[in-house]
């Protein structure tokens, strides 16, 4: 087994694998002239709350985001029907039942067919409490146990949903080390099977020389991962360099994507159910068509800092597609307050 490193406490940074969307982005300007139309970045008021998930796109339009206001102690979800144009907050009336007195959620998925994984732990003063991982749609959440998936495994890092809604997932045990065997848990039948030895690939595809001391040691980790078709893409670092990779979960087989990554490290990705893949880093957005090789930078954001060349100042952030094209952006400051911006195309 390894160990599960610096990105797994409070297995919040873990459960940040990429925001789905639901449909590829849209054709925006195919009758106009070029020159007419240009990328616009519209900030999205939070009023200093906290992110709390992904940025969930739906194929018709509607946006979601699930958002913790410390100064009231009150989550509410964000939601667009309009891509992200305009927004309103509900309160999630399925709260109640997964959220105890002295409960958080730490982080919320959800797939292209409406499947939520929410996980909830303990506020931080709260020594007694336990995580708790609760699946399902929104109308029907239920806690359920990674152990009743794959007996001696407790917890789950780097989880992503595949463009079929499958779950993707490294096991992990209490003692925060993760299972060599990828596991693959499918909503619809129940199903659950372990890709063997895919968890110890993702770990050990690079290798560095220590202090340059003779010493090999392991620097691999798990970022950013998403579900892109039916492959779970993730970054890694190493010693030449930064790569994307993927990993089947029908065949085992973990292939690199990009090699020497443009723009250095990618800080969100977000995965279409065609194969597409889109990252951001500190150029900008990126898109990688399904099977190919050669990127293309979509959408330049200047003066983001969001590259980072090692695990120990890598910035988290997350990316989202709406159905019409446009995309989201969230970043996060030092204090944990969260910043949501949407680059739509627009007409001058």
């Amino acid at each position: 087994m390894r160990h599960l490193g610096l990105w797994t406490l409070p297995l919040a940074a873990a459960l940040l694998a990429g925001c789905g969307p639901s449909a590829a982005p849209a054709a925006t300007a195919e009758t106009a002239a070029p020159a007419a139309w240009h990328w616009e970045a519209q900030t999205v008021d939070l009023q200093g709350a906290s992110s709390v998930g992904d940025i969930i796109c739906k194929v018709d339009g509607t946006v979601q985001l699930c958002l913790y206001d410390k100064s009231n102690d009150e989550y509410r979800m964000l939601v667009s029907a309009d891509n992200g144009e305009t927004w309103t907050s509900q309160f999630p009336d399925w709260l109640p039942g997964v959220l105890g007195r002295d409960e958080e959620v730490r982080h919320i998925l959800s797939s292209d067919e409406g499947t939520w994984l929410v996980l909830v732990g303990p506020k931080g003063w709260n020594e007694e409490g336990e995580l708790s991982f609760w699946l399902g749609t929104e109308e029907n959440l239920t806690r359920w146990k990674v152990s009743d998936l794959v007996p001696g495994w407790e917890l789950m890092a780097a989880p992503a949903f595949l463009g079929d809604g499958r779950l993707v997932f490294l096991p992990a045990t209490l003692e925060l080390e993760l299972a060599p065997d990828l596991a693959v848990y499918d909503p619809a039948t129940g199903g659950c099977t372990t890709v063997s030895g895919a968890g110890e690939q993702a770990f050990a595809c690079w290798q560095m020389d220590a202090d340059n001391a003779g010493e090999r040691t392991g620097r691999s980790d798990i970022f950013a991962p998403c579900g892109a078709g039916s492959r779970y893409v993730y970054m890694t670092y190493g010693a030449n360099g930064v790569q994307l990779r993927a990993i089947d979960p029908d065949t085992g087989t973990n292939t690199q994507l990009l090699e020497d990554v443009p723009g250095v490290a990618v800080a969100a990705m977000t995965g279409l159910p065609d194969g597409t893949l889109y990252f951001l880093n500190g150029e900008g957005i990126w898109r990688l068509a399904a099977g190919g090789t050669l990127p293309e930078l979509v959408v330049e954001i200047p003066g983001k800092d969001l590259a980072a060349s090692s695990p120990e100042n890598r910035v988290s952030a997350c990316l989202g597609c709406a159905a019409d094209g446009s995309f989201l952006v969230l970043t996060h400051d030092a204090y944990g307050a969260s910043t949501l911006t949407r680059y739509a195309m627009v007409s001058e």
